[in-house]
């Protein structure tokens, strides 16, 4: 790798500890019941109000089948993808499986969640909050 690149990635690596606005108040507002999509550093995000009011913000790719989970709808606290109706929450687990209703849910059955403000009419993300990685 050369010397610029091997910057660039560094700045991109340091960018992914500060928060950056990815979206109005209003935009998520206009969504209703679904979540916003979103990028931030080249990544794909779903943001989501929840039914109590918070935010929450998950990579916008399901892991079973790689549906943008911005294209499902969001319940309660959690995100529903719209192909197989799996069940994610804030925190990027996964809650329900509806083809499994009894089963247990594989502890990989989950996405990558980002921290997420709400602050002056913005919804702001920050990619890392990890000291030191």
């Amino acid at each position: 790798m050369n010397a610029l690149a091997s910057g660039q990635s560094e700045l991109a690596a340091a960018l992914e500890f500060f928060w950056h606005p990815v979206c109005t108040a209003g935009e998520l507002a206009a969504t209703g019941d679904r979540p916003l999509a979103v990028q931030l550093l080249g990544r794909a995000i779903a943001v989501a109000r929840t039914a109590s009011g918070g935010v929450i913000a998950l990579a916008d790719r399901c892991v079973h089948r790689s549906t943008r989970l911005s294209v499902g709808r969001v319940e309660g606290e959690s995100v529903r993808c719209a192909y197989h109706g799996w069940v994610f929450s804030g925190d990027g687990h996964c809650r329900e499986i509806p083809s499994m209703p009894n089963g247990p849910i594989p502890e990989r059955a989950c996405v990558p969640s980002y921290e997420v403000e709400e602050r002056y009419g913005l919804v702001w993300l920050r990619l890392n909050n990890r000291a030191g990685t």
